[in-house]
């Protein structure tokens, strides 16, 4: 019987050292994950502010700071918090719900915390951001039964590894 030669097998990468991303990919993956995440929230997040009654000025401050936010956010998001929770999954092929399900929950509360301070800002009334928090709710499960989805078309349109390519 043959011994494994022991030098080439500890001479193979790990799975883990051969996903290490440089810098640049790190930086590919930032900007892309970025926009997808700004262009996502964009058009649903400013219908909801003008339904909830806020003036244009006070929408066009509210989504000034939002797409900054949400492009900042996109990568901790996708590349981070996402990804994790994929490898906990392990193999997710088939029905999609958890990730669908984890979607929507995560979305709310990430995107929960910086929301309100930025209605705030933008000059938004109480009344007016209890409306645009609500609606917003609402609108951000919509978003995040299809983000997965549209994140990953983004991914793949430049050259990018889907974040749940299991």
């Amino acid at each position: 019987m043959d011994e494994p030669n022991l030098e080439e097998r500890l001479s193979e990468p790990t799975q883990k050292q051969a996903t290490k991303l440089s810098l640049v990919d790190h930086l590919k993956y930032f900007v892309v994950d970025g926009t997808s995440n700004a262009a996502i929230y964009v058009l649903p997040m400013t219908l909801t502010e003008f339904m909830s009654g806020m003036e244009p000025e006070e929408v066009g401050k509210s989504r000034g700071m939002g797409a900054v936010t949400t492009f900042f956010l996109g990568y901790a998001y996708n590349s981070l918090v996402r990804k994790r929770f994929a490898n906990t999954l392990g193999d997710i092929r088939g029905p999609r719900s958890k990730i669908k399900v984890f979607d929507v929950i995560a979305g709310m509360v990430t995107t929960a915390a910086p929301y309100i301070p930025m209605l705030y800002y933008a000059g938004a009334d109480a009344k007016e951001m209890m409306i645009a928090v609500l609606t917003g709710s609402v609108a951000g499960v919509a978003v995040g039964w299809k983000y997965d989805s549209l994140v990953n078309k983004w991914r793949k349109y430049w050259g990018l590894q889907p974040v749940l390519n299991k």
